[in-house]
Parts: C-alpha cells; structure tokens; sequence
C-alpha cells in the first residue's frame, strides 16, 4: 500500500485575483522527488501566469495610454479651435461697441429735436 500525503494546489480567479488554495490528498510518488520539487514545481507555474498575466496587463495598459493621448491631442486642438473663435467674437463685439459710440457722439441735437416734433405731430393727430 502507498502512502498518501496531502498537496496544496494553488489557482489564481484571473477576475478577483484572489488565490484559490486546495488541498488534496495524492498518493505519495515512489521516485525519490519529494514535496520540494512539487512546490517548486507549483511556484513555477505560479510564476509563469503572473508573467503572462502581466505581459497581457502592460499591452492593454498601453493601449489605453494611445487611445486616450488620441483623445487628447483631439480634443486639445478642439479647444484651440474654439478659443480662436472666441478671440474673434471678441474683437468683434469691440469693433461694433466702438461703431455704435461713433454714431451715437455724430448725432446733432437738432436732427434729434426734429425727429421728436415728428413723432410728436403723429400723436396728435386723431384716430380715425
């Protein structure tokens, strides 16, 4: 009869990333590798997944770095765009501030009063 020890086996819940330990009873090995060679057996592939697991990790991590300095560098020119408008709509209203002032100081009075009497003239006459 062989003898029986117990093992650990390690599995990694790739989407909690919490290690999942089991024991399990397997009957002992006749060869003469013993319970280091299995644990640096497990250790190994422990090793390996997190290798892959982080090669997989840094290609996505730089993916999304592309992506978003893309969405960036867009969306950066878009507000250059914008601002440069902005700047116009300024100088614009500027312009027609000062139109209006100059227009508003050319006014004589009496073109005003004339214009008062005229108005004035229409009031007063009788609605039919």
């Amino acid at each position: 009869m062989g003898r029986c020890s117990s093992s650990a086996r390690l599995r990694i819940n790739f989407r909690t990333g919490r290690i999942i330990h089991r024991l399990l009873l397997q009957p002992h090995p006749a060869t003469a590798s013993g319970p280091p060679d299995e644990l640096n057996g497990m250790m190994q592939q422990l090793l390996q997944g997190q290798q892959i697991q982080g090669k997989a990790l840094n290609k996505v991590t730089t993916e999304i770095n592309t992506r978003m300095d893309n969405m960036f560098t867009k969306l950066n020119s878009k507000y250059d765009v914008v601002a440069s408008h902005i700047r116009q709509m300024d100088v614009q209203i500027a312009q027609t501030a000062e139109t209006i002032k100059r227009q508003q100081g050319t006014c004589s009075i009496p073109v005003l009063l004339s214009e008062l009497d005229q108005s004035k003239d229409e009031s007063d006459r009788p609605i039919r």
